[in-house]
């Protein structure tokens, strides 16, 4: 390993570039450096994962060896006093603390080294070698020199103890993140905190099994009847036995350590290491289907892992590929995006936490003792009943205790008769029962509570909260320091060791383990582990040093004050630094609940956080309390109705003349929004399909309004709206407020397994285009879980989250998406479902309409009847109308239709060779689809030419898993490769595209039955549930992605590939010659006309006789313009690529279109 560590780097060292290691970095704060495909590869195993909950084998693996480095830890504290016992007696205290120091030193390199080594070479690849290490260190420590007497012990024990924790400290970042990567996102936090329970059980273990071990000799040594320790009568023989015992319970920690290390070399790598980092998609969902198994056959079937050809992935990402630990690589992620924030804030919490949890000194157990005493120190003189020896030929070793002191050993002073048995036993009660009963308490409490209460909120409280308890218990300890009431500093100091593992201790453990990404999340967690370590050392140190320098007999309470203070620092950074790893989600009841964000998500860093709507830095932070106070102070100032009732003041004021008694239909609505502070006007249709125009009433009813009616009536219920008529006060509250002019557009978009919302606000005076607010989306609804994505000015806030099984349905689905853009308090122009003005829907076959229509029940009864044309589009967006006429009664509906743009199309070409009457009679012609897309191609690709829409010629390929091609003349459609249905034309994803009429028949004898799929409603032959699901590259390859076909060389993807290059280049080669070659550009829209140059590369040079062709440079790079040119220099025409966008297309039709406002 070392061999190949040194090839590696010299491999980088020579090239920065160089990913022969293939091991890859920082994916970005939106992971835009991954493939299409392994972000889909991504997301199945994220589904697989999360299928899953608390699992044993995990936990059984991890648990087993943090128990063992645990056990081995903290057994120092329970062999200390029999080491001093046997090799330094009358010595002093710095060999115990070299022996700690060693220990804590040897943890701060295994930290460090092994983070780095587990993100380098694999998890995996490093789980065991950590317990290799404990093992053959507890067997030197176990039998460091010859025995009792052996001048040469104190060095082998402090090297062996350096080993040991060497492995102690590889098991922290090893366990913590593997057991986080192995774990669902639910059972995260869960898991993690049963893993670190094993801290306290590990130092209970010790206690007893010291206890045991001491039993053991007694009973065999008679070690009380020799009195140990008091009498030199049987000194020997008692230093041999005491010698035993502590090699004993050193040497036990070898025994989990043994049972550990068979399951950790035949554990896994975690699949989203394999997968990110290792590129190794394949083996990422193999390796988590045997930790896990397969999931169900349907789920199995609807996902399929790319192949790997000879090591090589078939599609490149959208940008270079980033190196793990390059230069480049670690300059991005920690001081480009600002990472580094969130490393200072793991590290500086952990280290102030060991700062505090070792300043309690109780690996000192005269410390221990100190608090339990309930009186002075015994003085030592003739009174003591152990002052002469009562053994047959003894000598009492106390009288010399009078002139030395009391022995390292003897750490009672209130008991100095006490044998080194009867000190070990008091220290062993004395431990279990104020330190490991009081954490096993609080790790377990942890554990119930870990997925209800907010982790990084609570940390920063619990530091806090520790702070005060050190206080408490340091102010407590002044007072009944050796008095009889002195139990009540034990019971103090028990609380602080429950708050430590019911907050900060399991949580710094927790949160690097969450918040770094897989890259990274071993190194990260190692170095904010080593600076906990680092802070043990200080802290022992500072401790060792102030009991050194101060002899005040109450000098334990300035520790508890002086460390309780710097717990205090911890809150700060863990408020400052750290980000939040749940989100707060608020159901429809009202009731809210902590939804735990996945690895990914939080991985992506800062700016992914930043991009989510949290506050990131100190400043951010800052200016948010301070918003909040300012909140607090004006909600204090003016209540809600007050608000409410000024603003019906100033209505009363402005009106022209009395109203009549009754209200209009159509009206304004004040509202006070709460979450904002300020008064918006609400445009809100009541009844009518149609809006009158703004500043006239609806005719016919009067339109007028009693304003002291309605406030009077709003003055006696309390409430916070006022309905008055448009045509009295529209024009008055214009010049209060830019609301009333800013209209909200929703652009839906339903499929039968997805729908999607786009947001656009628009200033009604047209000066400008619509302009994207927000988009959500739910996709899914036929393979559930359901997922939905939410994102506020192209910043992600929900990514991938799976819903209920409430949502089964388009009509559950756009309720939540309502629900979605409504509850968002940052999403200002949606603050209610009154603000939507008008919802554009896209409907795939709109029939003989050639423009966008509002839905009234005329056209609505139409669409119905068009739905056997189209029976797999038009359903689905029929369904989000009658929701969205239900949930939105306020709101426009229109209609906006695919095969709208081709109703230009010549009766020549749209015609079919068939009898006229019954074609006539069934609407049997060509009409066309993707119109939406091919509008804003031809729209667009005029501005970038410089050219007016009228005289504009281009052949337009819009390709993705729908595929269709259009000849665009003038700026209008001149003919396009679909027809009757969109399964005319070129070969899609599951679709046929054009092929002998009379093939179905020969396909299978029963396909003018029905589907399966057919509903009571909804009328699907075999035949088209064959030629739309069952066929196109699909059928070809056995996977719908074309990034996977284009980049194999396997022969069922290369047919595939020449397939669809075949009917491009016919449908271009027709389209030009009915254009007479007067064709300005040849574009490529949709997700694989915009994404996959190499498509691009082989249509232009199979129709390179016409013109075309590319500079390959320009078409194997990518760029945000929504139209760019990759074609050559000296080519005689233009060969450009769109990003064509359909929802903005729809906002912006219905926003030009004066009648609908």
């Amino acid at each position: 390993m070392l061999a190949e560590f040194k090839r590696d780097l010299h491999d980088m060292s020579a090239d920065p570039s160089s990913t022969r290691r293939r091991n890859r970095g920082f994916l970005g704060p939106d992971s835009s450096a991954l493939p299409a495909q392994d972000v889909q590869d991504r997301h199945q195993l994220r589904y697989e994962l999360d299928l899953n909950s608390w699992n044993l084998r995990i936990w059984g693996v991890a648990a087993s060896g943090f128990l063992t480095d645990s056990y081995n830890l903290f057994s120092t504290n329970v062999i200390l006093a029999s080491v001093a016992f046997v090799y330094y007696p009358d010595g002093r205290q710095w060999p115990s603390l070299l022996i700690n120091l060693f220990t804590l030193l040897g943890s701060v390199i295994g930290q460090l080294l092994f983070g780095f080594l587990a993100d380098w070479y694999g998890r995996t690849r490093l789980y065991g070698i950590e317990l290799v290490l404990v093992i053959v260190s507890t067997i030197g420590v176990a039998t460091s020199s010859n025995g009792y007497g052996d001048l040469s012990f104190l060095a082998l024990f402090f090297w062996w103890r350096f080993i040991m924790g060497v492995g102690i400290g590889a098991e922290y970042p090893l366990s913590a993140v593997i057991t986080s990567e192995w774990s669902s996102t639910q059972s995260r936090a869960t898991m993690l905190s049963s893993v670190f329970l094993m801290q306290p059980v590990g130092q209970a273990l010790a206690q007893l099994v010291g206890l045991f071990v001491l039993l053991g000799f007694d009973n065999s040594k008679q070690l009380q009847t020799l009195r140990c320790g008091l009498d030199a009568a049987h000194d020997d023989e008692c230093r041999k036995a005491v010698d035993g015992i502590w090699r004993i319970v050193i040497g036990s920690g070898a025994v989990p350590a043994l049972l550990a290390i068979i399951f950790r070399f035949f554990l896994f790598d975690c699949g989203l290491y394999s997968l990110e980092v290792r590129n190794k998609p394949s083996l990422a969902i193999q390796n988590t289907q045997r930790v896990y198994g397969a999931p169900s056959a349907g789920f199995a079937n609807s996902f399929q892992m790319q192949p790997q050809t000879h090591g090589v992935r078939p599609e490149m990402s959208p940008r270079p590929m980033p190196v793990q630990f390059s230069k480049e690589d670690l300059y991005n992620y920690f001081i480009r995006d600002g990472n580094w924030y969130y490393l200072l804030g793991t590290a500086a919490t952990w280290f102030f936490l060991d700062v505090s949890f070792y300043g309690l000194s109780l690996d000192n157990r005269k410390t221990l003792s100190d608090m339990w005493a309930t009186a002075g120190p015994t003085p030592i003189d003739e009174r003591l009943e152990c002052w002469s020896s009562t053994l047959p030929g003894g000598q009492s070793l106390v009288p010399s205790w009078r002139q030395n002191g009391l022995p390292v050993w003897q750490t009672d002073a209130t008991h100095p008769c006490n044998t080194i048995y009867d000190v070990l036993i008091e220290q062993t009660k004395q431990y279990l029962l104020t330190v490991s009963l009081a954490s096993i308490a609080g790790s377990v409490c942890f554990i119930f509570f870990a997925n209800r209460i907010p982790r990084r909120q609570w940390l920063t409280a619990s530091f806090l909260i520790l702070a005060v308890f050190f206080v408490i218990t340091g102010a407590v300890y002044y007072r009944v320091n050796r008095s009889p009431a002195a139990p009540a500093t034990v019971v103090f100091v028990a609380l602080c060791h429950f708050m430590f593992n019911f907050g900060a201790n399991t949580l710094t453990f927790i949160i690097p383990a969450e918040i770094f990404p897989t890259c990274y999340r071993c190194t990260c967690h190692g170095i904010s582990a080593a600076a906990g370590k680092l802070g043990s050392i200080v802290a022992v140190a500072v401790v060792y040093g102030i009991n050194g320098a101060y002899k005040s007999q109450t000098r334990q309470g300035l520790i508890f004050l002086l460390f309780g203070s710097v717990a205090a620092f911890g809150a700060i950074f863990s408020w400052a630094f750290l980000p939040d790893s749940q989100r707060r989600v608020v159901e429809d009841d009202g009731r809210s609940f902590l939804e735990t964000k996945d690895l990914e998500e939080l991985g992506e860093g800062r700016e992914r956080a930043r991009q989510g709507g949290e506050a990131v830095t100190f400043r951010e932070k800052w200016e948010g309390i301070k918003r909040r106070r300012e909140a607090t102070r004006r909600r204090r100032n003016e209540s809600p109705q007050s608000l409410a009732l000024a603003r019906g003041r100033w209505m009363r004021r402005h009106r022209p003349a009395r109203p009549s008694e009754h209200l209009g239909r159509l009206g304004v609505q004040l509202v006070e929004a709460r979450r904002r502070h300020d008064v918006r006007v609400l445009l809100q249709r009541v009844e009518p399909p149609l809006p009158a125009r703004a500043g006239h009433g609806a005719e016919g009813e009067g339109g007028d309004v009693d304003v002291d009616e309605a406030e009077r009536r709003a003055e006696e219920e309390g409430a916070l709206a006022v309905s008055v008529p448009i045509g009295h006060c529209a024009s008055g509250f214009r010049s209060a407020t830019n609301a009333a002019a800013m209209k909200v557009i929703l652009s839906i978009n339903a499929g039968s397994s997805s729908v999607k919302i786009s947001v656009y606000s628009y200033s009604a005076d047209g000066n400008a285009a619509p302009r994207q607010i927000a988009d959500t989306q739910v996709s899914g609804l036929t393979a559930p879980p359901a997922q939905l994505r939410y994102s506020r000015s192209g910043k992600s806030i929900i990514k991938d989250r799976k819903v209920d099984g409430d949502v089964q349905s388009q009509d559950d689905a756009f309720r939540l998406l309502l629900k979605t853009l409504i509850d968002d308090a940052e999403l200002r122009e949606v603050g209610s479902k009154g603000d939507i003005a008008m919802a554009c829907h896209r409907i795939v076959h709109g029939g003989d309409y050639d423009d966008s229509k509002v839905i009234t029940k005329e056209t609505y009864h139409h669409l119905e009847e068009l739905s056997d044309l189209a029976p797999l589009h038009n359903g689905p967006a029929l369904d989000i109308v009658d929701s969205c006429i239900k949930q939105l009664p306020g709101a426009i509906n229109v209609a906006c239709f695919d095969s709208q743009f081709h109703a230009t199309i010549p009766p020549h070409i749209s015609t079919y060779p068939i009898d006229q009457e019954i074609a006539k009679k069934n609407r049997l012609r060509k009409y066309g689809f993707h119109g939406i897309s091919y509008a804003f191609i031809a729209r667009s690709v005029a501005e970038f030419l410089g050219k007016s829409l009228a005289e504009l010629n281009i052949i337009a390929l819009h390709l993705g898993s729908g595929a269709s091609a259009c000849a665009i003349k003038g700026g209008k459609s001149w003919d396009t490769s679909m027809g009757l249905t969109p399964l005319a034309g070129l070969p899609g994803a599951t679709r046929s595209g054009s092929v002998d009429p009379s093939l179905v028949f020969h396909y299978a004898s029963d396909v003018g039955k029905l589907s399966p799929a057919s509903t009571k409603d909804l009328h699907i032959s075999k035949a088209e549930e064959i030629l739309n699901k069952e066929s196109g590259w699909k059928s070809l390859t056995g996977t719908t992605d074309f990034g996977v076909i284009a980049g194999s060389d396997e022969p069922q993807h290369k047919l595939a590939f020449d397939l669809l290059v075949d009917r491009i280049c016919g449908f271009v080669g027709s389209y030009y010659v009915s254009l007479q070659g007067q064709v300005d550009a040849l574009v490529f829209a949709g997700g694989i006309g915009e994404r996959s140059s190499k498509l691009r590369s082989a249509v232009v040079e199979r129709a390179g006789c016409l013109g075309f062709a590319v500079d390959e440079k320009r078409n194997g790079g990518y760029g945000d313009a929504v139209v760019r040119d990759v074609g050559a220099d000296d080519a005689r025409h233009r060969v450009l690529v769109c990003q064509t966008d359909e929802q903005f297309e729809m906002a912006r039709a219905c926003a030009v279109k004066e009648e609908l406002w």
